[in-house]
């Protein structure tokens, strides 16, 4: 299935299109965060992010492998401290344009990180056995539900960080030491996320940019110069046409899954008649 999928160039295309999106909203994130400092201390942050960004895509991902191995249980231990000074805070009222909004835009939501996440897990847990799969995408889907839930606890707690950039750090201002928490959090978060991107953005760019300075280059540099619409932008108007073509992606691998279970049904079929 995940063959079927990779070989497909439509998938290929949507997949490179909301990779670009998500890049360029790690590096408007990031920027965000960075407008703490004063202006040269922002400039020499985001210089420093895309030289590590440019050695990342020229070199590949193993040593990311292996570094998230320690960054993601230290960021969650870290997201449990904010998450529990968020449940115990309590924020001013923000009144939402339309409520109805929600409901539309949540499930697309959840297609969207469904489907563009799909291909990494399958192929990621194609070294493992089905047991460890299975326990894997357990145990990932219950401490992910369990952050969701509570993450929406705090953020519906504290309803006038609705309108920031960075909602989680909003929550946490009041708080000096929640709030360095909070910061190197998200600057994490938007830092892994997006060197994973732009390594993405390269693999599946490299087929049309063949001169590999020029993709490696296009890779960083397009995300970033996007980036310039500003977080906010970047969420409100791109992020749901993606999440609509996430919806198709999650359509079509559904569709791909069924293709593939017939093909092995099939031939199981015929192996069982020619005995």
């Amino acid at each position: 299935m995940v063959a079927l999928m990779e070989n497909n160039k439509l998938i290929k295309g949507i997949s490179l299109f909301v990779s670009i999106v998500f890049a360029s909203s790690m590096f408007a994130g990031t920027n965000s965060l960075f407008a703490h400092f004063s202006i040269s201390a922002s400039w020499i942050l985001t210089g420093m992010l895309i030289v590590i960004c440019l050695y990342v895509v020229c070199k590949g991902v193993s040593g990311l492998e292996r570094a998230n191995a320690l960054i993601m249980p230290l960021a969650g231990v870290m997201f449990v401290v904010v998450l529990g000074f968020g449940c115990l805070s309590k924020g001013g009222v923000m009144p939402v344009a339309s409520e109805i909004a929600g409901w539309w835009y949540c499930p697309l939501y959840v297609a969207l990180n469904t489907s563009t996440s799909g291909l990494v897990f399958a192929k990621a847990g194609s070294k493992l056995t089905k047991k460890q799969a299975l326990l894997t995408c357990l145990f990932s889907s219950l401490l992910l539900a369990v952050f969701l839930l509570f993450g929406n606890f705090v953020i519906r707690n504290n309803p006038d960080c609705y309108a920031s950039e960075m909602p989680f750090l909003t929550v946490a201002r009041s708080n000096k030491f929640v709030f360095v928490f909070a910061f190197v959090l998200i600057l994490l978060g938007c830092a892994t996320t997006l060197l994973s991107l732009c390594f993405t953005i390269k693999n599946l760019a490299k087929q049309t940019i063949k001169n590999d300075w020029i993709c490696n280059l296009t890779a960083v540099f397009l995300p970033f110069v996007l980036s310039g619409f500003g977080f906010a932008k970047i969420v409100a108007i791109v992020y749901p046409l993606c999440s609509v073509l996430g919806v198709f992606v999650l359509l079509f691998s559904i569709f791909s899954f069924y293709q593939t279970y017939k093909v092995i049904h099939q031939k199981s079929k015929n192996a069982q008649n020619g005995r």
